[in-house]
């Protein structure tokens, strides 16, 4: 009984602001999924707003979800500014190349999330932010052991390091929430062919704090007991929700989120990974 509370309790968190879908079957059959003539021309059908859209090779009438979407963005919003700036207690760690100025804009963006966060998870002590180049990897390492990071956390993260630098080079933007339940910390990755912030790394900022909301670090927590791709699924959803300051914003993030084949191929949305901690990101 403990257990399906807790999966109650996630998944509420994750509809905090409203229920995401619509029922098709409560419209109009008439009119989801008829022909319509004029792409993006929109109308409201029972209350429910229409968008004609090219969709299997013709124009039909379909939900409007982008405009729940924003619905949901301008709630969030307000949530977030009601509440009072916390005092994060961070400790910050800026590797010797990485760019400051870059940094202090993601982690700007990781203090906001905070703000929203803040009813499920504050840091009780300073929680250490790591900000790193591909050119840093001795003082990575060194770091991990000085805030007390055992010899396995070590080497996956030093495996971790060189995997991305291969992938990426110049270009890495590793990033996320690590470390033992007991001895957690953030890390991003900023390469020195970055010249500046864009939506994605403030977006992953607002998601790596997701994270922390979702776990809030109870032991047990409740997202022990919640599927992957509901803990990742919302972590991607507030992540962009949180980061976007415009409607332009909700496009761009919309847009990637249906056809990022990063995310589409991401086996923890659409199976239960193995290694289920591993795969959280």
């Amino acid at each position: 009984m403990r257990r399906t509370s807790r999966s109650i309790s996630l998944l509420t968190t994750f509809l905090l602001v409203a229920d995401i879908g619509v029922s098709q079957a409560a419209l109009p059959t008439a009119s989801v999924g008829k022909n319509c003539s004029k792409l993006s021309a929109s109308t409201k059908v029972g209350g429910v707003d229409l968008v004609c859209t090219y969709l299997a090779n013709k124009m039909t009438w379909q939900v409007d979800t982008f405009s729940q979407y924003v619905a949901q963005w301008k709630d969030i919003s307000k949530i977030e500014k009601s509440k009072p700036v916390p005092t994060v207690p961070l400790n910050i760690l800026y590797s010797p190349t990485v760019n400051q100025v870059l940094a202090k804009k993601v982690l700007a963006a990781l203090i906001s999330a905070a703000r929203f966060w803040q009813d499920r998870y504050l840091p009780k002590s300073p929680m250490p932010v790591l900000f790193l180049t591909e050119k840093d990897k001795d003082w990575y390492l060194n770091t991990l052991t000085s805030i007390g990071q055992n010899q396995q956390e070590l080497d996956d993260k030093s495996a971790a390091f060189d995997q991305e630098v291969a992938h990426n080079g110049t270009r890495v933007n590793g990033a996320g929430l690590a470390g033992r339940p007991d001895n957690q910390y953030f890390q991003f990755f900023i390469g020195t062919g970055t010249t500046a912030t864009d939506l994605y790394s403030l977006q992953v900022a607002a998601h790596e704090y997701t994270h922390a909301g979702q776990f809030g670090f109870e032991n047990p927590s409740p997202a022990d007991y919640a599927p992957c791709w509901l803990i990742e699924g919302s972590a991607v959803y507030y992540g962009g929700m949180l980061a976007s300051s415009s409607i332009s914003d909700l496009h761009f993030f919309r847009k990637d989120d249906v056809t990022s084949q990063q995310q589409l191929n991401f086996q923890g949305l659409t199976i239960e990974p193995p290694n289920r901690m591993g795969a959280i990101h």
